[in-house]
């Protein structure tokens, strides 16, 4: 029920632990440990709708999970930290602590935690997916939003908006260890890098260090650090990390290359875009970005100035991008590919989002039960999206009901969830 929890709390295998909402029903842990702990549980055990806040731990302030594959979806997982008491150690994951777990974490926002090492989330091990999240504030040492330590493939790091978090070494995303890890079609935006002393920071945007990452069909902007503002590739001994199809604009490196500093020489980087970066590539693999298929070109955004990163129409993005490796959907949930350019062969674009020709800009409500918008000449289709106001004020998700999609459902649908009253659904 709706109200405020002061508790710690230990999941039940099987249980369903279900809030009124983010913004309703807030579990505080009362600084005495992780706020919730799941333990080996599998898909059957799901926690939703709380606003999840005040833990402290060595491990998983907010949420610890140890094994398993529980889902985690639809919380505001916010203001708690990681760190050892005994100053001997690091805290780890001042949000959420994924141990060896394969558990979905998708639809949160999770933002204002602290940790030396994952301040919104640190993963270790297992192969989990981390899809939908709004991750914003979040400071560490290393990994502000993200760090990711992984010993096999076939964790999926997608969809995510990445923004506004602080560390020294990969301020929005910090991947490490043996594994590869697909990370594709997020947004990274406004990250900092940021060292005292001595130190060098290094990737604002994302650090790979040692790792064998997929780096795919991001857009990667206004981020900042001394080397690699958007993007830090160093080392590449457990593999052969690579970066395709991504967006790097209006990126910052103090010391080194702002759009990305590459020390890996077996690192692939074809079929990118860089834009207005303070310089494009640094480092001592920096040659790699002269690949015939990396763009040097304005890639078109709608409005930067308001972090509306989709494609304007006439972007080189549109249709050009690498088909292997290639996500099937997009940072909103689009499919891919779609025949942005009209040319009758619908083509992966390069960035997060996928441009849509029947796209509609602009959707204003006219009244409390309808909207309204320009119509797009030429469009025999739109797009709707589903979810309640109170929902998409909390995460801004919602789901597309996409009449362009081949699976019927979409196209023919009962909306089951009608408004309370005083919302509304867009």
């Amino acid at each position: 029920a709706p109200g405020l929890y002061l508790e710690t709390g230990t999941v039940r295998c099987g249980v369903v632990l279900e809030g009124a909402g983010a913004d309703r029903t807030t579990l505080n842990g009362g600084e005495s440990g992780p706020t919730v702990t799941i333990s080996n549980c599998d898909g059957g055990t799901r926690v939703s709708g709380f606003q999840i806040r005040g833990g402290v731990a060595s491990r998983g302030g907010g949420v610890l999970v140890r094994g398993g594959a529980p889902v985690i979806t639809r919380n505001t997982i916010t203001a708690n930290r990681a760190f050892d008491s005994t100053g001997l150690a690091y805290g780890y994951g001042g949000g959420v602590a994924l141990l060896d777990a394969s558990a979905v974490l998708t639809d949160n926002w999770i933002t204002a935690n602290e940790a030396d090492v994952g301040g919104g989330i640190d993963v270790e091990g297992g192969t989990p997916m981390i899809r939908r999240n709004l991750i914003t504030q979040n400071l560490a040492s290393v990994g502000g939003g993200l760090d990711a330590y992984l010993f096999s493939d076939g964790a999926w790091i997608s969809a995510n908006t990445v923004q506004r978090n602080v560390a020294v070494y990969g301020a929005g995303f910090e991947l490490s260890g043996i594994g590869a890890p697909v990370v594709t079609s997020n947004l990274i935006v406004g990250n900092t890098a940021s060292a005292t002393g001595p130190l060098t920071s290094y990737g604002g945007g994302i650090d790979a260090y040692y790792s064998d990452a997929r780096i795919f069909n991001n857009t990667v902007a206004d981020n900042r650090a001394d080397r690699g503002g958007g993007l830090a590739v160093e080392a590449d001994s457990f593999g052969t990390p690579s970066a395709v199809n991504n967006l790097l604009f209006g990126n910052v490196g103090t010391r080194g290359g702002g759009g990305a500093e590459l020390d890996a020489p077996g690192i692939s980087v074809l079929s990118n875009i860089f834009y207005q970066n303070s310089t494009d590539c640094g480092g001592a693999s920096a040659w790699v970005c002269s690949e015939s298929s990396n763009l040097f070109a304005d890639p078109m955004f709608v409005d930067e100035s308001v972090l509306d990163f989709r494609l304007r129409a006439g972007s080189p993005a549109i249709d050009s991008g690498r088909t292997e490796g290639a996500p099937v959907d997009d940072l909103r949930g689009q499919r891919r590919p779609l025949d942005g350019n009209a040319d009758a062969v619908a083509a992966i674009d390069r960035g997060a989002c996928e441009y849509d020709r029947n796209e509609v800009l602009g959707v204003e409500f006219d009244s409390p039960g309808s909207f309204v918008w320009q119509p797009v000449i030429g469009a025999g289709a739109y797009h709707v999206y589903s979810a309640p106001l109170s929902s998409l004020r909390v995460t801004g998700f919602g789901e597309c009901r996409d009449p362009d999609d081949s699976d019927i459902t979409d196209q023919l649908f009962t909306e089951g969830r009608p408004p309370a009253v005083g919302d509304g659904l867009a």
